[in-house]
Order: structure tokens, then sequence, then C-alpha cells
């Protein structure tokens, strides 16, 4: 879901920043594609058209380069956080959870850029703190729910378009 969530994000902050460029005469992004088979379900800008492609990253030029850009970017963002933290080895494994790297969460515990999701983290908390696996399962909870709310919503109101049509 955090890669989902990611790319909402990214779309959203992109939309609203060529919305505010001077250069881009106030349009924002009309169409996306997205490397994957889960569907992002882009909720803004409302009405976006898009596609989410399997294998994106190997048949299609531009999600193919965003993808390398991507990865680039976080092993950059990995080595400095190797420099914060250096007893975890991001240099090394680059955030991917390496047999190596979840012995390391294991026996330290993580640190504040871990995902709470990541089953040796989320292990950790149950173990060493279990108040805050309790509080990160209770919210992550609620957001699905919250998001299944949102759907159904959603679903709701096109039934709805479609019956006032006929």
């Amino acid at each position: 879901e955090s890669s989902l969530m990611g790319m909402r994000e990214c779309v959203q902050k992109l939309n609203d920043k060529l919305i505010n460029d001077n250069d881009s005469n106030g349009y924002g992004i009309d169409y996306a594609l997205a490397d994957g088979n889960r569907d992002p379900r882009f909720e803004y800008p409302e009405g976006l058209n898009y596609e989410y492609i399997i294998k994106g990253d190997g048949n299609i030029y531009c999600i193919g380069a965003a993808s390398i850009i991507a990865k680039v970017t976080r092993d950059r963002i990995m080595e400095k956080y190797d420099k914060k933290w250096p007893k975890y080895k991001f240099k090394e494994n680059k955030g991917y959870p390496t047999p190596f790297h979840k012995q390391i969460v294991i026996k330290n515990g993580p640190c504040m850029i871990h995902r709470k999701t990541f089953k040796p983290v989320k292990d950790w908390y149950k173990l060493n703190k279990p108040d805050m696996f309790k509080k990160v399962d209770e919210l992550k909870k609620k957001r699905a729910e919250e998001r299944k709310k949102k759907l159904a919503e959603k679903k709701k109101k096109k039934m709805e378009e479609a019956l006032d049509e006929d």
C-alpha cells in the first residue's frame, strides 16, 4: 500500500505544481501511467484518466525511465541514511529487506525511517513495544476501513448517476 500511496501523492503534488507553474497555462495532469498490477485508485485530480500496466517498466519507455530515476534517487537517499544510522548498513542493502538487514533490525530495533508495516519491524514492536504495535495496527485498520468506505461511496455515486441517465 505504501508504494500506491506514494504514487498518489506524487500525482497530486505534480498536478498542483503544474497548475501553479506559469509555463503550464494552469493545466494540470490529464493522464497518468502507473507500473504494476494493482489499481492506484487516483482520486485527485478528479476525473484523471490513467492506466496501470503490468511490467510497465519493461514495456513502456517513460515508465522504465521513471523507474530508473526512482531507484537511483532511492540509492542516494539510502547512502545519506547510512551515514546517519550506520549500524543498519543502508548503503549495502539500499533499503531492501535482505536477511542480514532483517537480523540487524530484530537485534537493534528499528530506526525512525523503518516502515512499521515491514515484518521484522512489526514483529520487533510486537515483542518490545506492544502499545506502539497496537496503535499502528489500529491505525492501519482504520485507514483500510476509510478506503473501503470511500470506494463504496464512489461506487454508489456512479450507480446513482447511471440510474439518473436512464
